[in-house]
């Protein structure tokens, strides 16, 4: 028996192949073909019930027929010079249309035979048998349709006369066996089964992760997503949190490394991986121009997404999918937690290179300094703001408590990280800014507490919201500025410490080890060579003041 002819259009050879095998080929033929084709045959000629798919989760599903439709099309409306087709025969058409790339074909299909195959049932099979390496742009248009039902949208040049050979030779009764195997993808991708989302919706994301985790055709995704954005916010929102800042990791800013992420793992990043995900690579760099980038133009956008991450979290959770994680610190919001772990990441960074953060903390202005490609305005609340602002000051705060370098570089950014962050904030002097022998903070120091417990200086804690060091207020700016003068004055002396140090020695050190201390300072200043009178006078004042 010969084979079917072949419908027009470009095929892979292994599509080639599969069409020209005849419907009752002899099984010791099949041997003779490639096992790769072979396994492509399988695809083809298995089929579910003539009313429902069947899924390998064993989920309920939408039916492959309309509601009010029976088994066959006897009666019905169909294409030009097509015969009468079963409700069977037209679903392995459609895969056929659709494992051909045959657009046309299937928009002829849709709009002739609405009432028999599902809308559902279309983008299932289109979602399963659509080579991910076809251009979105050949087939948003009829997604669009069909979620919207709307099929006489499409433009009557898109449709064509149907070419049923493919089928009309096989019998009702083995065209429902086909059907029966068939095994079509449920809308829903695993991570988004408990979303809320419309098909159209589910479709488009799973068909992104497929083109993503199959060619890896990652900067065609936005030709599939573009038409949907203005008509669904939640999509927007998953597209600017995910795809985009996955786009320009891997196409603009590192796009010299083989692919090494994906659209999955950017959705399950939490955590330290998030923060490695993102920052990583400026940081091992130390490069801090990429790293205020990578904060305003990765982490930005990303964290725009964390409602949605977060309920599928807790959606994987509760089935046992993943570990249960508990909140990094109660008295923050959910903004919060999701700029914490990168915030303690820069803090982390500050204590070997404090130069890095304060050009970084220079370049990007705060949380609320993100770019989000244009596709949304969406913005923090007023109060969310407020907070992350706050948290951003503290940040500054605590990387120059944090420093343990000890030399004058050092030093001057910690003035001038102190210094534009409270003159941002407007908790600043009159006069800041100089940093000179006379000058020293007005601010009266009777908020202070007495003692500070060791455990205060840890960098676990420096992000607290009630540290007595951080907390961004007038008088910890102030409190901040006379430790960076002593410190200052100290490696003048011939004795360089860190702010860091100059703190612990006013609070972590006993009486005699204070004056063990100072008695050191006495000492280097005695045997550093001849001062004037000037000289002493001036170090005698910058040493009180610096007590």
């Amino acid at each position: 028996m010969g084979g079917a002819p072949l419908p027009q259009g470009p095929f892979l050879p292994w599509q080639i192949a599969i069409l020209q095998v005849p419907a009752l080929t002899p099984p010791f033929t099949l041997y003779a073909i490639n096992a790769t084709i072979i396994i492509h045959l399988q695809l083809l000629l298995a089929f579910p019930t003539s009313c429902q798919v069947h899924n390998p989760q064993t989920e309920t599903h939408p039916p492959v027929h309309g509601p009010h439709c029976p088994t066959t099309t006897a009666g019905m409306p169909h294409s030009n010079d097509a015969p009468s087709l079963t409700s069977d025969q037209l679903v392995l058409l459609a895969t056929h249309f659709a494992v051909a790339s045959d657009i046309r074909s299937l928009i002829s299909l849709a709009t002739a035979h609405a009432g028999i195959i599902s809308s559902t049932a279309l983008l299932r099979i289109l979602l399963t048998y659509l080579p991910e390496t076809l251009p979105p742009e050949q087939y948003t248009h009829l997604i669009a349709a069909l979620s919207n039902n709307n099929l006489s949208a499409l433009d009557d040049h898109d449709a064509t006369t149907l070419d049923v050979s493919s089928v009309s030779g096989l019998s009702p009764g083995k065209a429902k066996a086909r059907v029966r195997k068939l095994q079509l993808l449920s809308l829903a991708h695993p991570l988004f089964e408990d979303e809320p989302l419309s098909e159209t919706e589910h479709f488009v994301i799973h068909r992104a992760h497929r083109i993503d985790a199959g060619p890896g055709l990652l900067d065609s995704i936005p030709s599939l997503v573009n038409p949907f954005l203005d008509t669904y916010p939640e999509l927007r929102t998953w597209f600017v949190s995910n795809v985009l800042p996955l786009l320009r990791y891997e196409y603009e800013y590192y796009p010299g490394n083989d692919r090494s992420l994906g659209l999955e793992e950017v959705e399950n990043a939490h955590g330290e991986r998030a923060v490695e995900l993102w920052l990583g690579m400026a940081i091992e760099q130390c490069k801090s121009e990429e790293l205020a980038r990578n904060l305003r133009c990765l982490v930005g956008p990303w964290i725009i997404g964390r409602a949605a991450r977060g309920r599928r979290r807790r959606a994987l959770e509760t089935r046992g999918l993943v570990e249960t994680e508990h909140s990094i610190s109660e008295d923050r919001s959910d903004a919060e937690q999701e700029w914490l772990p990168f915030m303690r990441k820069i803090l982390g960074v500050a204590t070997t290179n404090l130069l890095l953060v304060n050009r970084t903390l220079q370049d990007w202005s705060s949380p609320l300094d993100v770019d989000l490609g244009g596709y949304t305005d969406e913005k923090y609340s007023s109060e969310h703001s407020r907070r992350l602002q706050e948290l951003y000051d503290q940040l500054g705060l605590a990387s120059l408590y944090s420093a343990e370098a000890s030399d004058v570089d050092s030093i001057e950014a910690a003035w001038e990280l102190c210094n534009r962050l409270a003159e941002r904030s407007n908790m600043h002097s009159s006069n800041i800014g100089e940093f000179s022998d006379s000058f020293l903070p007005p601010t009266s120091f009777k908020d202070l507490p007495k003692e500070i417990p060791n455990a205060t200086m840890s960098l676990e804690n420096m992000l607290n919201p009630l540290h007595p060091l951080t907390k961004p207020e007038i008088y910890a700016f102030a409190f901040a500025q006379r430790f960076i003068l002593s410190a200052r004055h100290m490696a003048e002396f011939g004795y360089p410490t860190s702010v860091r140090n100059a703190v612990r020695c006013r609070y972590m050190l006993d009486e005699d080890e204070q004056s063990n201390v100072f008695q050191k300072l006495i000492h280097t200043l005695s045997t550093g060579g001849q001062r004037s009178e000037e000289n002493w006078k001036i170090a005698r004042s910058n040493d009180l003041r610096a007590a």
